[in-house]
């Protein structure tokens, strides 16, 4: 192979890791553990980070499963949840508050439970005659 053949095939190699990795946030997570010995801290923090708000948000509807689980199995199921996985499904599903991207994990959980469960009595109010 010659020097620029070599140098597109990494190119198209690391291109398919990086968008797996922005994709998935377990694959990013595992790849950041996998290269934590061969990158400088920093870097290291920023690739376990790559599962940031540009990703794809967990397969997982909060209103079914609030419906079906309630708040306590939200809470479960959104516990289970990274940080950026939970904030990208929040967003997704338009139950991100504002200054969302502030907040922690666990006011996250909240707000979402929250949310959910007030729609969800205003619902029993308006259709319960």
């Amino acid at each position: 192979m010659a020097d620029d053949d070599v140098l597109a095939a990494l190119e198209a190699v690391f291109a398919a890791v990086l968008a797996k990795a922005r994709r998935d946030p377990a694959f990013a997570r595992t790849l950041a553990k996998a290269l934590s010995g061969a990158l400088p801290a920093a870097a290291a923090d920023d690739a376990d980070d790559a599962g940031s708000a540009k990703n794809d948000a967990p397969a997982l509807d909060p209103r079914a499963l609030y419906a079906a689980e309630g708040a306590d199995g939200l809470r479960r199921a959104l516990g289970a949840l990274s940080r950026p996985e939970l904030y990208a499904l929040v967003r997704d599903h338009d139950l991100a508050p504002s200054g969302a991207s502030r907040l922690t994990k666990i006011q996250l959980i909240e707000h979402v439970a929250a949310v959910l469960g007030g729609r969800s009595r205003a619902k029993r109010r308006v259709f319960d005659y």
